[in-house]
């Protein structure tokens, strides 16, 4: 038979792994984007993609759920804050632009967004589309991997030009 003991403690480790992974990545956002503000925003936002990329698989009339897919928690952690990071990125330069451009918060933000946006949807399309490949597997934890993943890029990529925009102005 199944030995559930053993299951769980492979799950507890598996959580303290993801736990400390969420902390490296937290850390290292507060040191580049030098506040914890947008680091507690940004990892919140990183977050939040995976109960909505569940929400959306459910929609989609997937109810198979496997350990797999929860790897997805480490592959979101890295492209989050690889998304947060362009957008920053494109924020800090939009100041050092022509007068034109950093001359108001309504120029630069325009042009950062615009940039940032941009960059991340072409990384952003090409790797839900990697994951959505996945849809075509006749192993059904490589399909729902894939799918569950795909939504957590989709969801990723909407939150990070929606919610840390807003963020980063506010702060």
């Amino acid at each position: 038979g199944v030995n559930y003991g053993l299951l769980v403690n492979y799950l507890y480790n598996d959580m303290a792994y993801a736990g400390a992974s969420m902390v490296a990545v937290f850390v290292y956002l507060a040191v580049q984007l030098s506040s914890l503000f947008l680091a507690l925003c940004g990892i919140l936002e990183i977050f939040l993609s995976v109960p909505l990329a569940f929400a959306v698989y459910s929609l989609l009339g997937f109810r198979y759920i496997s350990f797999l897919q929860f790897m997805g928690v480490f592959i979101i952690m890295g492209i989050g804050a690889d998304d947060i990071f362009v957008l920053a990125d494109a924020w800090k330069q939009s100041a050092q632009q022509p007068p034109a451009i950093s001359g108001s918060l309504e120029t630069r933000f325009a042009w950062a967004y615009a940039r940032a946006a941009t960059s991340m949807l072409a990384t952003s399309f090409t790797t839900c589309a990697a994951f959505a490949a996945c849809a075509i597997s006749p192993i059904w934890d490589i399909k729902c991997f894939g799918v569950v993943n795909a939504c957590m890029v989709l969801a990723d990529y909407l939150l990070v030009i929606t919610w840390m925009p807003a963020v980063i102005l506010f702060d």
